[in-house]
């Protein structure tokens, strides 16, 4: 089926273990999301994940790969 919306997490450590922020996009068609105030020079890792709302719980696929960015 196709999905609600995505789930996306954006951590300072590679297992997502602390410094983990969990974002959700309820709009499957907003494919972008913005975050401010992150440090210079630092490594974040990021993955998302789609999900479908079925009896009023959400339903989460697999996370995609994480992908490393360094900010600027």
């Amino acid at each position: 089926g196709s999905c609600t919306g995505y789930q996306l997490q954006l951590s300072t450590s590679k297992n997502f273990k602390s410094g983990t922020i969990t974002k959700n996009i309820n709009n499957k068609n907003k494919l972008s999301y913005t975050r401010k105030n992150l440090k210079k020079g630092s490594n974040y890792y990021i993955r998302v994940r789609g999900y479908t709302s079925y009896d009023g719980q959400k339903i989460y696929g697999t996370w995609s790969t994480v992908k490393t960015v360094r900010c600027r």
